[in-house]
């Protein structure tokens, strides 16, 4: 009966271990799919910038205010993975520093 016990317990940790596993490992993939999604909207915002700064039309600015939102909930979601990274925070900060100068940009442009 000792011997039957110790293999169930052991069988029971080894399903625990493989699920933790799992759940790590579709975490993982979260985060993959989260930061490649988050260097697209760089990339259309960028390009919406490029845009607007060749045709002085508004609605690259909504575009690239758009793309901002977006690129500000995809770190919403990699901060519930990675909020212990210190380069998540500077992202943060270099996007919305981004975001304004943007903004300060197309506010002065639009006034000339």
């Amino acid at each position: 009966m000792g011997v039957l016990a110790v293999v169930a317990s052991t069988a029971m940790n080894a399903f625990d271990q493989r699920d933790a596993a799992q759940e790590r490992i579709l975490s993982i993939e979260r985060i993959g799919s989260e930061t490649e999604a988050l260097q697209i909207e760089f990339l259309m915002a960028r390009r919406d910038e490029k845009d607007f700064l060749l045709r002085k039309m508004a609605k690259y600015v909504d575009r690239h205010t758009a793309s901002m939102d977006n690129m500000d909930q995809g770190f919403h979601v990699l901060s519930e993975h990675l909020n212990e990274l210190p380069e998540m925070a500077d992202a943060v900060v270099a996007c919305q520093n981004y975001r304004s100068t943007f903004k300060n940009t197309a506010l002065y442009l639009a006034l000339l």
